[in-house]
């Protein structure tokens, strides 16, 4: 019998790259769960869902072996997204499924997402790991952070006090990035740059973020829905760099001398120097072990 999986937030970047994995396999069965069906796939199936006008909360939900939660609000770099439906989309939406999930017993695995920007305005250098995005009080940027932070201590709580009768999974990713990951992403940003002839205009540049590829996070998803698991787990990389490096990268992938305007803009997370996950822990429970490197995911990026 196909195990049925339920994508939360189907036309979210994220989601549709782990469609992308899912959809050749045919030992699952997808069904989507978005305001339209974007992916053309004529296996899968749809329900309408927008958040937080639909209810997913019936016996309905409870039939999925498998259940991947997408959507997100806030993610993107300038959106305008107020912030009550950021908080409604990342924080509130979860928990109440999550809370009818214990309510009913239910038997499957539910899979949510954080973000390592959840780690707020930090001077540490170095790569945080689970115990202390649990702990922190760290000032957090904007209502994103806010409730990716107030979601992951929130799922803390659940796994500690409740007697879960399903896996629950929660994957805390730095910089997504790829080909058909979040269009406002750095990549498409410089990419519009240079296709226009116009400079990559930067604040100083020398914040340092991780990246992990969109492709690795979907191919570990599709790994992970047969293992039996439950936790909080950084999902992290080798790919630790100054974010004006990583533009001058680009500009060498795309055999162009570099074009880049440092301080000619302001961005509130100068104030986050540096931001990476300590990765151990999902390396060594999960075998999380990511392989596209970042210069490969640029070179990809370009050739598409």
């Amino acid at each position: 019998m196909k195990k049925k999986i339920a994508i939360l937030g189907s036309n979210a970047s994220l989601a549709q790259a782990i469609i992308n994995e899912i959809a050749s396999n045919t030992d699952y069965s997808l069904h989507l769960f978005s305001t339209r069906n974007s992916t053309g796939l004529i296996n899968a199936s749809h329900t309408y869902y927008r958040i937080p006008d639909t209810d997913l909360r019936n016996e309905t939900l409870l039939a999925f072996d498998v259940i991947i939660s997408c959507a997100v609000a806030g993610l993107q770099p300038g959106n305008t997204d107020p912030a009550d439906l950021i908080m409604e989309v990342n924080y509130n939406e979860p928990v109440r499924i999550i809370n009818y999930l214990v309510e009913k017993k239910y038997k499957g695995k539910f899979i949510t997402f954080g973000s390592y920007f959840e780690i707020g305005i930090c001077n540490t250098i170095e790569p945080y790991n689970e115990d202390f995005l649990l702990r922190h009080n760290n000032p957090l940027h904007n209502s994103y952070a806010l409730s990716k932070c107030n979601l992951t201590k929130f799922l803390h709580h659940i796994l500690i006090h409740e007697p879960l009768t399903f896996d629950l999974l929660h994957f805390i990713l730095p910089n997504v990035y790829g080909w058909g990951s979040n269009f406002k992403h750095i990549l498409y940003y410089v990419k519009g740059c240079i296709l226009e002839n116009s400079p990559v205009k930067l604040t100083s540049g020398s914040q340092k973020r991780q990246y992990v590829h969109i492709r690795d996070v979907a191919r570990f998803v599709l790994k992970i829905i047969d293992q039996k698991a439950k936790g909080i787990y950084n999902l992290g990389t080798k790919d630790i760099i100054a974010i004006n490096e990583l533009v001058e990268n680009i500009f060498k992938a795309a055999k162009r001398p570099p074009a880049i305007e440092l301080n000619a803009i302001t961005k509130v997370d100068t104030a986050m120097p540096y931001l990476a996950l300590d990765d151990s822990k999902a390396k060594q429970e999960l075998g999380w072990n990511p392989s596209i490197s970042l210069d490969e995911g640029i070179k990809e990026f370009f050739e598409k």
